[in-house]
């Protein structure tokens, strides 16, 4: 006999069963929240006669007592909540016992029948005492209050109204049925199992059940003598491929690579994204069991699907360790562009046309931002909050162009690009207006330091530092005469030296594509609002501790893309220029130019 049974109930289908409920499950205890999500979510359904559609319900993990009566492991809320609706609605409904404490179940077996009003207080249904079964205990009072929430529900609707409903419920909402099998029927299995389930020992996930579908199908084809296709896949060899694709998708590395929104996916098993892959389930469905549903259509022919899992499976690894395709594909699901559309197309294409077709969809993110040729470059603005997303997308991919150029092309690292959330640095700092002045005079004192140490500066700006120290010292022993406004002029005045940018009220240029580069959010941190040698030193010293710096901010802090290197502490006009030409030689292929 094997382990668990898994298939598909109609709640018609559990009419005729019997439930039982021991006493070490909690208490009934559904309130407003879930118990009208439910009924919405099944309200909300809708069924198109040329599909298979039904509306599925959590698993409802069962174990065998005798025929026609089960123990119910997990899905007691819902399935109670189930109980009282079809009560409600004066349908034949299927047994529930509750163990869980006296009168419960005689209170359920009668509650269509005790005429509980909507706006009832509990203490008054009591103190009515129409019937014997009217205990006191919480499980009633909860029953009582899910009997209130429901009526309300259903008051208003029209006649067709309800009828429309009654057959969703009834013939189209499904559960997921789970049966559990054990050697022993002692009550401590139940619990241990109970206790598993709750812990989350037994993740039933849309994973887990399509694992078990796989491996039953299995099960039923080794025992069969007219078929010999068990010859190819025996349930160990599924176990240890599925284990093994699973432990490839556990490294954040991949996670990161193939999905949109990994830090904010909570699945435990990552399987079920290249499961969902095959099963085209849509972005916009939010229904857990989606996957599930698709493979248990194709039940007859599950083998098949397990090779397309095992096949995407391949194409996604092929993708990652080709790394200009894991680039331009790393690029695009960063930009949220469906990743199961880059995978049809890498199965028509030819690898040297998949890569043709992932260049253009990259130039596809820019054209929908506006971008269709360099020249419209010219006109972004840090400044401007639109223009920001367009702005990094430029300087990731710049970025990974870079890291494609030389004998041994490098990868990206997109895990901590979306864990660390990178985000744009000025070259020329901004001013630092926010600073409070004492934070702002510790600032550039530092900058200073830095300056005086490792800076190689002509004799005509050391002159200019030598009067604007002097004049720092002065306003930090003026104590209360000093001018609040002057430290930010000294500011203004440092940061001249060492560009021929105007302040960032009259230059244009300060918030372009040349006065900005790609950072980590700490790094980004540490240099903000700093001097150029600040910066550039900053830059050299985490680049040699191991910390990856961006190539293209590397080279732009290292003066590479500079014609002129006499001046390795200054960000001049020339500097920019230079910068620009060179991301525009590395980004005008992909903006039509």
């Amino acid at each position: 006999m094997p382990n668990k049974t898994l298939t598909l109930k109609t709640v018609i289908d559990l009419c005729k069963q019997h439930f039982y409920v021991a006493e070490y499950q909690r208490g009934y205890k559904w309130g407003t929240r879930e118990i009208e999500s439910l009924l919405d979510d099944i309200d909300e359904f809708s069924y198109t006669e040329n599909q298979s559609n039904f509306y599925c319900l959590q698993p409802l993990i069962v174990r065998h007592r005798s025929e026609g009566n089960w123990e119910l492991i997990d899905g007691q809320q819902r399935l109670t909540t189930i109980f009282l609706i079809l009560k409600y609605l004066g349908e034949k409904s299927f047994d529930l016992t509750y163990a869980t404490r006296d009168g419960s179940t005689q209170f359920l077996a009668k509650i269509d029948s005790l005429n509980i009003r909507t706006e009832e207080r509990w203490d008054e249904f009591l103190n009515r005492g129409d019937d014997s079964t009217q205990v006191d205990n919480i499980d009633n009072y909860h029953f009582f209050k899910a009997w209130q929430i429901i009526a309300k529900w259903f008051t208003g609707k029209s006649s067709e109204e309800i009828e429309s409903w009654e057959e969703n419920l009834l013939e189209r909402t499904e559960f997921i049925w789970y049966e559990a099998y054990m050697e022993s029927f002692h009550s401590r299995d139940s619990i241990e199992l109970f206790s598993r389930i709750n812990s989350g020992k037994i993740p039933l996930t849309n994973a887990e059940l399509v694992k078990a579908l796989f491996l039953m199908k299995i099960e039923n084809l080794s025992t069969s003598s007219t078929t010999g296709l068990v010859e190819s896949i025996r349930s160990a060899e599924l176990a240890l491929e599925w284990d093994q694709m699973e432990n490839w998708l556990q490294k954040d590395e991949v996670w990161f690579f193939i999905n949109t929104d990994a830090l904010n996916d909570p699945r435990p098993n990552r399987l079920e994204f290249i499961l969902d892959l095959v099963a085209k389930k849509p972005v916009s469905n939010d229904k857990p069991f989606f996957t599930f549903h698709k493979f248990f259509e194709e039940k007859e022919d599950l083998l098949r699907v397990w090779k397309e899992v095992k096949a995407t499976f391949s194409q996604l690894q092929e993708l990652y360790f080709d790394v200009k395709k894991y680039h331009y594909t790393g690029f695009l699901i960063s930009n949220k562009v469906n990743f199961l559309d880059l995978l049809s197309q890498a199965q028509i294409l030819t690898k040297t046309s998949f890569l043709g077709y992932l260049r253009q969809q990259v130039g596809s993110v820019f054209k929908k931002g506006g971008l269709e040729s360099w020249n419209k470059v010219e006109y972004l603005n840090y400044k401007e909050s639109k223009d920001k997303p367009l702005i990094t997308n430029l300087f990731l991919l710049a970025n990974l162009e870079t890291m494609h150029q030389g004998a041994t092309p490098y990868r990206f690292s997109f895990e901590r690009y979306k864990k660390e959330r990178w985000s744009l640095e000025h070259i020329h700092a901004q001013h630092s207006l926010e600073l409070s002045d004492d934070n702002l005079v510790k600032k550039l004192q530092e900058d200073l330091n830095c300056i005086h140490s490792t800076a190689a500066i002509s004799k005509e700006r050391e002159n200019q530092l030598s009067k604007l120290r002097k004049e720092l010292d002065t306003w930090s022993s003026a104590g209360d005469q000093r001018n609040m406004r002057k430290i930010q002029d000294i500011q203004i005045e440092l940061s001249k030296v060492f560009s021929d940018l105007d302040d960032e009220d009259t230059s244009d240029d300060l918030h372009g594509l040349e006065n900005l580069a790609l950072l980590d959010r700490d790094t980004n941190s540490r240099l903000s609002n700093s001097l150029f040698p600040r910066k550039r030193s900053l830059i050299i010293e985490s680049d040699k501790s191991g910390k990856f710096i961006p190539p293209v901010t590397k080279n732009v802090f290292l003066k590479y893309y500079s014609k002129d290197k006499g001046q390795l502490d200054f960000w001049g006009s020339s500097d920019r220029n230079d910068y620009k030409e060179a991301m525009r030689s590395t980004l005008a292929p992909f903006l039509g130019d």
